[in-house]
């Protein structure tokens, strides 16, 4: 099931796949870096930008779902 979606995704950012699975990592990748840029956007409580912490964590956060 995380395969199919995994490759979903990958067909989406035409990725195309390999027979070594390296595309897996390049999709995770490109996956990770939209969420990342998309994270610039969020707001702190107090709205203010965020910090390079939140940036930093939420990246970490990402990949530790992936």
């Amino acid at each position: 099931m995380i395969n199919d979606l995994i490759a979903s995704i990958g067909r989406q950012l035409n990725i195309p796949q390999s027979p070594d699975n390296e595309w897996i990592c390049q999709t995770i990748y490109s996956i990770a870096g939209q969420m990342a840029l998309a994270s610039l956007w969020d707001r702190c409580e107090d709205n203010s930008p965020v910090s390079i912490q939140h940036f930093k964590k939420r990246i970490a956060q990402i990949f530790d779902a992936y």
